[in-house]
């Protein structure tokens, strides 16, 4: 009890209360930093199936350059349904089951896929464009842009059903699948895009069939979409409210992820003699988001409560929490640096520092520009948990591929 203590000891008693609250706080935090690496572990199974990308190369020189954009559209919009799944299951808008279910359930999965296909037709544009301005003759260049929808299209039609799958049974089970469903989702997404990517990729392998089916599966895909669409736009509103919210931030993070498709694909030749640096790719973008999203985050909740004033200064207070998240990605670099040298039978600086040293750089800078696009959207008067993750995971891709390509050229000259 405290009544009757003293004022120095009760000022001692609520420091020491204090100070056991945030040493709970970020011994918490670190477990979650481990679990999010942890899971991001198994990117590098899609970095496994991404490595066969090098061999399409001389069939399409423009794979490369696609592939860091359709990793972070089609991640946004499996994240915007994981989120919006989550929340309507815990409000009663959509019940827990994927058969006869809420009509606003069936109309977001129609959103999701909607919007993984048009995006996709942007993206393929983009690439093709791209490709263009990096020298590829125009046949070569024009199949981008069927692939591109193919693979971001039928990888949606995918995760759609694992998404709702999961948080179905999550839900079922006493499961929270706001804790659970986006960070197997993210990873789960990964593999599954690249799997159609690079399945994909292989049909322009086979002469006149190959390019036929490859259109079919275009056509088919573009005919659904804007079925769905010309039907839904008018008659739900919150098949538009989906579409109008994401559309826009979409179209701006696009053109931002060619600048790491330009990365990427500059340092091709590069990726053929070590393959290693490919595998870990995936993971490598992941854990950078992964640790700015944890930063914002708690930022976020910071404001909401209080507890940190708007300012860009208060980053002072947080200052020991934002190392404990760097230092706690130390082991997690060193393992994908030997991971990537073990894949590429070869142990020498190109392969050892250049991973370990990106992520020791990209995620100090994340996380600090995390925080900023919380704190300013916060005295905006904006919701900044709209505005990190999207801002924070993309420009994560850009960095941290940028960063990677320019140590590999550093180390490998």
């Amino acid at each position: 009890m405290l009544i009757g203590c003293h004022g120095n000891h009760l000022k001692d008693v609520i420091a020491y209360g204090a100070t056991s609250i945030v040493d709970r706080s970020n011994f918490f935090m670190v477990k979650q930093v481990l679990l999010a690496l942890f899971l991001d572990m198994f990117g590098l199974i899609a970095g496994a199936i991404a490595s066969n990308l090098t061999l399409f190369t001389r069939l399409a020189p423009w794979s490369l350059l696609a592939y860091p954009a359709i990793l972070s559209v089609r991640g946004a919009i499996n994240g915007m349904l994981c989120g919006r799944l989550s929340t309507s299951l815990h409000v009663g808008s959509v019940l827990p089951r994927i058969r006869r279910n809420t009509a606003y359930f069936y109309e977001l999965l129609s959103s999701a896929f909607v919007l993984s296909t048009l995006m996709g037709l942007i993206l393929g544009l983009l690439t093709f464009s791209l490709s263009l301005l990096s020298g590829i003759p125009i046949p070569l260049s024009v199949a981008s842009i069927p692939t591109v929808i193919v693979t971001m299209g039928f990888s949606s039609m995918m995760s759609i059903f694992i998404t709702s799958s999961i948080a179905v049974q999550a839900f079922k089970r006493g499961l929270d699948p706001d804790i659970i469903l986006y960070p197997v989702m993210s990873t789960l997404a990964d593999i599954l895009v690249t799997a159609c990517y690079v399945l994909s990729l292989s049909f322009l392998g086979i002469p006149h069939v190959g390019e036929i089916l490859l259109m079919a599966l275009f056509l088919f895909l573009l005919s659904i979409s804007f079925f769905l669409f010309l039907r839904l736009y008018r008659n739900s509103s919150s098949f538009r409210d989906i579409i109008k919210e994401l559309w826009l931030s979409l179209l701006i993070l696009m053109p931002i992820e060619g600048i790491a498709g330009f990365a990427l694909n500059s340092i091709r030749y590069r990726l053929e003699v070590y393959p290693g640096l490919m595998v870990i790719y995936p993971a490598l973008i992941d854990s950078a988001g992964d640790m700015g999203s944890i930063a914002g985050s708690r930022t976020t909740t910071k404001l909401a409560l209080g507890s940190l004033l708007p300012t860009i200064s208060s980053i002072r207070s947080l200052v020991k929490e934002f190392s404990l998240i760097v230092l706690s990605t130390l082991p997690f670099y060193l393992a994908l640096s030997f991971i990537a040298a073990i894949y590429s039978a070869s142990f020498n600086r190109t392969l050892i520092l250049s991973p370990l040293l990106s992520g020791l750089t990209v995620v100090p800078l994340i996380i600090c520009f995390a925080f900023v696009i919380a704190i300013l959207a916060f005295k905006r008067g904006l919701n900044p948990d709209n505005f990190v993750n999207p801002l924070e995971a993309c420009t994560a891709d850009v960095m941290m591929t940028s960063v990677l390509a320019l140590l590999v050229f550093t180390f490998g000259s």
